[in-house]
C-alpha cells in the first residue's frame, strides 16, 4: 500500500498538502487480486495502519526526522482521497524517487497472493540498512495479522504455503535478497528472523514479467 502511494506522487509543492485519490479497483488490479468486500476491509486496514504509524527519514548527513505518513483518509463509494501529512511535503519527490525507481517495478512482478505484502513489510525497514543489509524479527502472530494470512494453523503449512513461496518470488524478481531464521520457544516457532540484503538496479526477470502482463 505504501508504495503505491508514493507512486501515485506528482506534482508536490512544498505549502499545499498532497491529496491522493486511489480507485479501490485499480489498487486491487495491480496486486492480481479481485475486488471484494474483504479486499476493501483490507485496504481501509492497511490505510489506518498507515494513519496510526509512523517513519523516520534522514533529514540531514547525521539528522533523522520523525514523521506520520498520513492526515486524513475519506473512503467515497469505490474510491479514498489520502491527505499525506503536510510536514511531510519537502520530502516527497525525494522519497517518489527512492521508493519507485525500483520498487514499482518489484512489486507489480510478484504474483504470488502474499508476495507483495510481505515484500512491503520488508522493505518497510530499508532505512535500517547500515551497508551491509539488516534484519528484521518479528512475532509469528504479527506477521500473519500484516499479511493478513490466518489460514494454515500448522507452522509447517504456513512455511510451505506462504513463507518459502513469497520469499522463493521475492528473491528472483525484487531488488532484495531474504533469508530467514525461527526463533523458537520451547519446540514451537513464534517468531522469524528475517536478513535483507538490498541489491543494485532492476532485476532482469521483474521486468520481462511487468512486460508480459502488458501484452
Amino acid at each position: 500500500m505504501l508504495i503505491y502511494l508514493i507512486s501515485q506522487i506528482d506534482n508536490v509543492n512544498d505549502t499545499a498538502p498532497q491529496e491522493l485519490t486511489l480507485r479501490l479497483k485499480d489498487y486491487c488490479d495491480i496486486v492480481g487480486v479481485k475486488p471484494s468486500g474483504g479486499m476493501i476491509e483490507y485496504i481501509k486496514d492497511s490505510i489506518q495502519g498507515l494513519r496510526n504509524k509512523s517513519w523516520w527519514i534522514k533529514t540531514g548527513k547525521k539528522k533523522q526526522t520523525l514523521f506520520a505518513w498520513i492526515d486524513t483518509a475519506i473512503l467515497d463509494g469505490e474510491t479514498v482521497t489520502i491527505k499525506l501529512s503536510q510536514s511531510l511535503q519537502p520530502f516527497l519527490f525525494e522519497l517518489k524517487s527512492e521508493y519507485t525507481r525500483y520498487n514499482l517495478v518489484n512489486v507489480l512482478s510478484l504474483r504470488g497472493k502474499y508476495s507483495i505484502r510481505m515484500y512491503e513489510v520488508l522493505k518497510s525497514y530499508a532505512y535500517k540498512n547500515s551497508g551491509n543489509g539488516y534484519s528484521l524479527r518479528i512475532k509469528l502472530e504479527d506477521l500473519r495479522d500484516i499479511i493478513n494470512c490466518h489460514k494454515y494453523a500448522a507452522y509447517k503449512d504456513f512455511t510451505k504455503r506462504v513463507l518459502k513461496p513469497s520469499l522463493e518470488e521475492i528473491n528472483k524478481y525484487t531488488d532484495i535478497e531474504v533469508s530467514y531464521t525461527n526463533i523458537r520457544f520451547g519446540r514451537e516457532v513464534k517468531e522469524i528472523e528475517f536478513y535483507i540484503k538490498e541489491t543494485k538496479g532492476v532485476n532482469n526477470g521483474a521486468l520481462d514479467v511487468v512486460a508480459n502482463q502488458q501484452e
